[in-house]
C-alpha cells in the first residue's frame, strides 16, 4: 500500500513538472525576458513606451507563475509609473492580471496615494480557437490619501471573444495571433466604454492592440522589441 502511494504520489509530481514544461502561454515565459510596447494616438503620434521585464518564474505541480515589472515613459522618455503584476498558467488555461489595463497617465496621477487593487484575472486557454467565447474580468482600485478616500477606477471587460489567427508584423518580427475582441467599461470619476481588439501570441505576449469608440480608432499599441 506505501508502496502504491509513493507511486502515485511520484507521478502526480512528475505530471505537474512536464505539463509546467509544456505549458507556453500568452506572456514570454522565461526569467528575464522583455517586451517593448509603444502606445499611439488616433493621429500615429507617440504617447508612451511601456518596457515589462518577467522578473521571476515559478514552476510547481499547478503550472507555471510569472512575476513582472513594467515601467512606462512619455513621450518625451520621462518615466510616468511603474507597477508588478503577475501571470500564470494552470490546468491548460492562461491567467493575466489586469493589473497591466490601467493606463500610465494614470499610475502616474496616483503614484504618491495609497491603493488597493482587486479584481479577476483575464483568461485564455491554451487550445483557445476562433469562435470561441472566453470569461469576462473585472478589476477595481480604490485610492486614499492621508486616510482620505479619493476617486478610484473600475474596469470591466466583457464580451470577449475569439475571431479570427492572425499573422501580425511589427518591428520585434511576424506573429501568428489570436485576434481578441471585447468591450471594456472603465469608470472613474466618469465612465468611459470601449471597444478593444486585441493580437496575443503564444510564447510572444501581445503583439497589438486597437482601442475604439464606437467605429472609431481612439489609439493602438504595437510590441516593438522582444527580447528572450
Amino acid at each position: 500500500m506505501k508502496k502504491l502511494l509513493f507511486t502515485i504520489g511520484c507521478t502526480i509530481v512528475l505530471l505537474g513538472k512536464l505539463y509546467g514544461q509544456d505549458c507556453e502561454g500568452f506572456y514570454p515565459m522565461n526569467k528575464g525576458n522583455v517586451m517593448e510596447l509603444t502606445s499611439y494616438n488616433e493621429k500615429d503620434k507617440l504617447q508612451s513606451v511601456s518596457t515589462t521585464t518577467i522578473t521571476d518564474r515559478a514552476s510547481g505541480p499547478d503550472g507555471i507563475t510569472l512575476q513582472m515589472h513594467s515601467s512606462s515613459r512619455d513621450e518625451k522618455g520621462k518615466s510616468m509609473a511603474e507597477v508588478d503584476f503577475d501571470a500564470r498558467c494552470s490546468e491548460g488555461v492562461f491567467y493575466m492580471s489586469m493589473k497591466n489595463m490601467v493606463s500610465s497617465e494614470q499610475l502616474a496621477a496616483w503614484k504618491d496615494m495609497d491603493m488597493k487593487m482587486s479584481g479577476t484575472d483575464l483568461q485564455i486557454p491554451l487550445n483557445a480557437a476562433p469562435g470561441q467565447t472566453l470569461p469576462d474580468g473585472s478589476f477595481m482600485i480604490e485610492v486614499s490619501m492621508n486616510g482620505m478616500k479619493m476617486p478610484g477606477m473600475s474596469i470591466e471587460v466583457t464580451d470577449r471573444k475569439v475571431v479570427a489567427e492572425e499573422t501580425i508584423t511589427t518591428a520585434a518580427g511576424t506573429f501568428t495571433c489570436l485576434k481578441i475582441t471585447s468591450k471594456v467599461k472603465s469608470k472613474t470619476i466618469f465612465t468611459m466604454e470601449m471597444n478593444s481588439v486585441e493580437w496575443y501570441s503564444k510564447g510572444n505576449g501581445m503583439v497589438r492592440s486597437e482601442s475604439y469608440k464606437g467605429d472609431k480608432l481612439k489609439g493602438y499599441t504595437v510590441l516593438t522589441k522582444l527580447v528572450k
